[in-house]
């Protein structure tokens, strides 16, 4: 399992913004092989995502291998609320 630890900056306890998500994942996340299980490491100061963050940041993958799969490969430790928020959103695409 391959994992990232997201770096956001300090301070911040909500991650919003398609535009903000897609930078995020152009800087961090290509290092990702999307093709496995992975999973996301988020500071503990990360209490929220907007449904745009998470749209401008999964993108990528769910062009790459689709909404479903994306789910169930994908594994979020920090905030188990944002676990099951950023697959509820994910599972729209579907």
């Amino acid at each position: 399992m391959i994992s990232l630890c997201l770096a956001t900056p300090s301070g911040i306890s909500i991650l919003a913004g398609y535009e903000y998500g897609r930078q995020l994942w152009e800087t961090q996340g290509t290092s990702l092989n999307i093709n496995d299980n992975f999973t996301i490491h988020l500071s503990n100061e990360i209490e929220s995502m907007s449904s745009s963050f998470i749209d401008g940041f999964f993108m990528e993958p769910i062009k790459t291998i689709g909404a479903e799969n994306l789910i169930n490969i994908l594994h979020v430790i920090g905030n188990d609320y944002l676990d099951h928020h950023i697959k509820e959103i994910l599972s729209e695409y579907m």
